[in-house]
C-alpha cells in the first residue's frame, strides 16, 4: 500500500523565507529537505513570489491563505474610506463600520450581504484591530 505524505500548509512568512532563500541561489532540493516539502511546493511558491511579498509587506504574516474578498470592489472602497477615518484620528467602532459596508447595496449589489462574518473577514484581511487612536 501507498503512504501519502501530510498535507502541509505554510504561513506567509515561511514562503517569504523560501522565496528569499531560493532569490539568493539556494538549490530548490535543499530547501525541499529542509522544509518537507515536495519539490512542485517550491516550485509553486517560486511562482507566486510577488504575491507573497506583497502578502508579507503588507504585515499578513501569520495567514497561511492568501485569500480576496468575493466583492473586490466593496472591499477596496470600504478600506480607502476606513483609512482616510483613521488619517483624521476618528474612531470606528464595528457598527460604524458595518453601516459603511451597507452602501454595497446601494452600488447595486444584489448577491451582498454585510453580515457580522464578513466585517470580521474584512478587519482580518487588512489587519484592522479594535483599539484606541493615539
Amino acid at each position: 500500500m501507498e503512504s501519502r505524505r501530510k498535507r502541509k500548509v505554510s504561513s506567509v512568512e515561511e514562503k517569504f523565507n523560501i522565496v528569499c532563500r531560493l532569490e539568493c541561489g539556494e538549490a530548490n532540493a535543499s530547501l525541499c529537505k529542509e522544509f518537507e516539502l515536495p519539490h512542485s511546493t517550491i516550485s509553486t511558491i517560486w511562482k507566486s513570489r510577488e504575491k507573497i511579498k506583497n502578502e508579507f509587506e503588507s504585515n499578513r504574516i501569520k495567514k497561511k491563505n492568501i485569500r480576496k474578498s468575493s466583492h473586490q470592489d466593496i472591499d477596496t472602497a470600504l478600506l480607502k474610506w476606513f483609512k482616510s477615518q483613521r488619517a483624521r484620528s476618528v474612531p470606528i467602532n464595528e457598527p460604524v463600520l458595518k453601516g459603511q459596508a451597507e452602501f454595497g447595496k446601494i452600488m447595486g449589489k444584489t448577491d451582498y450581504k454585510c453580515s457580522e462574518t464578513w466585517i470580521q473577514r474584512f478587519r482580518n484581511r487588512h489587519n484592522i484591530v479594535a483599539g484606541k487612536i493615539f
